[in-house]
């Protein structure tokens, strides 16, 4: 035991350890700061930051310039969405119920909505 404590002391006076030692320290200092911030990224435009850190972390800065590249994910489908024609609000197609105004949907309301919605004119009241 005293022997492999002695050549650990050996070892880090040795300059070519201490500098691998520092080396290796300051990669994965480096590494975790990419990573952080490629989490950062990625959490605002919607995507997991975790796997994210992880991926910075491993690719470095490869990560940061591919997270920064990708468009942001969009939650709703603006193809599923309507407009509420009492109180003009956004809803999504399938709503048979304003969630905002409270006004129902029925099949002869939507197909009057969509008359509505292809002629031209001023929709203020």
């Amino acid at each position: 035991m005293l022997t492999y404590i002695s050549s650990l002391g050996f070892l880090l006076k040795d300059p070519s350890f201490t500098m691998l030692y520092f080396s290796l320290g300051g990669y994965l200092l480096t590494s975790s700061i990419i990573g952080y911030f490629t989490g950062m990224i990625a959490k605002e435009k919607g995507y997991n930051r975790n796997i994210w850190f992880v991926v910075g972390f491993l690719c470095g800065f490869y990560a940061l310039i591919a997270m920064a590249v990708i468009p942001k994910r969009c939650s709703i489908d603006p193809i599923d969405e309507k407009e509420c024609p009492e109180c003009y609000e956004i809803i999504k197609e399938k709503a048979t119920k304003c969630r905002y105004c409270g006004h129902e949907f029925t099949t002869s309301v939507v197909e009057e909505y969509e008359k509505v919605k292809n002629e031209p004119g001023d929709r203020s009241m």
